[in-house]
């Protein structure tokens, strides 16, 4: 209804997560504990949301909300199995899938050293300084140095969803990393936009995003390509996952990554609490960091090794 306001905000859009349903209405959740993981069956209505997350303000649900309705049928579309996609279809999953990955906790929640040293900013104000970046006159280019491949997983282990889902990183190369003190020095606003801007212009950068148990979509920069990928025209590849172990990679990732909520399908249950405690360690590190403020967690993420799943041309 036109001038409703939207209290419970999603991070994570409701239609990706019935993808992840059985029933279009609840999904099954993991809360995700420092030490531990429980399991539940919750709405998706109030699943991966928080009251006002980005604001009373509906400037930025409002942009959120038509960007999910224009991804929303070509996303149901290639789950369908149907790949004949337009350019301009191509141009909104593009977007879709860097919006996604500037709207949610991981990049909120740092996104405060944007602005001036004590100004406490409210989740509006961030998201705001976030989605500026995706509403910038030269994304469209940007973004198109990037390839954009349909994985489609024909193992048994489906993907999983994490609510912070979308993640920057590269096949081989160590992202930068950089301390509180070298961040005050150097002119934080521009070192931010700088550092986010390094890892988009690396020779190797990737942005995945999964999108059901069955497909994820990741854009991967013109100077690498996935292995055995079908080319089905320029910008545009499908790749057939038959390996559990690259899953398994991906899965792990999205658990590191999770601030506190994973969902899957009935599929996926038996894996969960073994990707976590796989990498449980090691979000009892990121969290201390984040506790005493020794790094920047946004800069010092877990990087997956996917170096023999793409070459350079």
């Amino acid at each position: 209804m036109s001038g409703s306001i939207t209290k419970n905000q999603h991070i994570v859009p409701q239609f990706l997560q019935k993808n992840f349903s059985d029933n279009n209405k609840q999904v099954n959740i993991f809360r995700i504990s420092e030490r531990n993981i429980t399991h539940t069956l919750g709405a998706i209505s109030k699943n991966m949301s928080q009251s006002y997350f980005y604001g009373k303000n509906q400037d930025v649900e409002k942009t959120l909300g038509n960007f999910e309705t224009k991804a929303a049928p070509i996303i149901n579309k290639i789950i369908n199995q149907d790949f004949d996609i337009s350019l301009e279809d191509e141009v909104t999953l593009r977007a879709f899938i860097f919006c996604q990955f500037l709207r949610q906790y991981s990049f909120i929640d740092e996104i405060h050293h944007f602005f001036k040293e004590g100004y406490e900013a409210t989740n509006e104000e961030k998201a705001k300084s976030a989605l500026s970046m995706i509403l910038r006159p030269n994304i469209i280019s940007d973004l198109s140095s990037f390839d954009l491949y349909i994985l489609e997983n024909k193992t048994r282990t489906p993907f999983i969803l994490g609510d912070n889902p979308a993640f920057v990183s590269s096949f081989y190369i160590e992202k930068p990393k950089i301390t509180r003190e070298e961040f005050k020095k150097s002119g934080v606003k521009e070192l931010y936009f700088g550092m986010v801007g390094t890892r988009l212009a690396g020779p190797d950068t990737y942005i995945y995003l999964p999108v059901s148990p069955n497909f994820s979509f990741i854009l991967v920069k013109k100077a690498y390509q996935i292995d055995n990928s079908q080319h089905l025209r320029d910008g545009l590849y499908y790749v057939k996952i038959q390996k559990d172990k690259t899953i398994k990679v991906f899965n792990k990732t999205q658990i590191y990554n999770a601030k506190r909520t994973i969902i899957t399908s009935h599929k996926g249950l038996d894996k969960i609490k073994e990707y976590f405690f796989s990498v449980k360690k090691l979000r009892r590190t990121k969290e201390e960091q984040i506790k005493q403020k020794l790094d920047l967690p946004f800069f010092n993420c877990f990087l997956p090794d996917l170096s023999n799943f793409a070459k350079k041309r």
